[in-house]
């Protein structure tokens, strides 16, 4: 990306999943790998506005919202082979939890969405 922003200098360029990169999660990897590779991830993520802007259903905080936990997921177990996903409704309105398990040939990840 570095090269292609600097061969157009006019084009507005952009890393939008860089919480890879973040320092915090670098010292932690690199401090996790003093053990092995990780086998694990979890993340746990709210967003109580769920059904209103600027994401306003449930499938928005899969595509938008948990995109970034995803990719951090991804970082560490790798990419999966195979992934399960439950939703259900607590209240009225959208589907407003949300778990999503990935499983790969290094390691497992658990991402959950609640109020």
């Amino acid at each position: 990306m570095a090269a292609a922003a600097s061969a157009c200098p006019s084009l507005v360029t952009m890393v939008a999943f860089n919480r890879r990169f973040a320092p915090l999660y670098v010292k932690a990897m690199n401090l996790a790998g003093r053990l092995g590779q990780p086998k694990t991830f979890y993340g746990r993520f709210t967003r109580p506005s769920l059904g209103s802007n600027p994401s306003d259903t449930a499938a928005d905080w899969i595509t938008s919202d948990a995109s970034h936990a995803l990719d951090l997921a991804l970082a560490t177990i790798g990419y999966p082979h195979s992934i399960g996903v439950s939703r259900t409704a607590v209240g009225s309105g959208p589907d407003n939890v949300w778990t999503l398990q990935l499983h790969a040939e290094q390691g497992s990840a658990v991402l959950v969405r609640s109020e």
